[in-house]
């Protein structure tokens, strides 16, 4: 689902598309308790990462390291 969502966007908008580019977001997803499907709720494009800092000190740090260094640490391992 959320690889389409950026395909879309993709498609829709290539000049904000660069193999060089990196970013981060915050994705909201509530599942319906029904039939556990997954329902986008939002996509935020750089959120508000205070609280995660607090609970996760080294979260930047391990953010940046898979976004440009395409590494990832024990603690992203462990969210991912």
């Amino acid at each position: 689902m959320l690889r389409n969502v950026f395909i879309a966007v993709a498609t829709k908008h290539p000049e904000m598309h660069h193999p060089m580019s990196r970013a981060y977001y915050g994705i909201d997803v509530m599942v319906d308790a029904d039939n556990m499907e997954p329902q986008l709720l939002e996509i935020t494009f750089s959120p508000d990462c205070k609280r995660a800092c607090e609970y996760y000190p080294t979260f930047y740090d391990d953010v940046f390291q898979t976004l440009f260094k395409e590494e990832t640490s024990e603690n992203m391992e462990r969210i991912i």
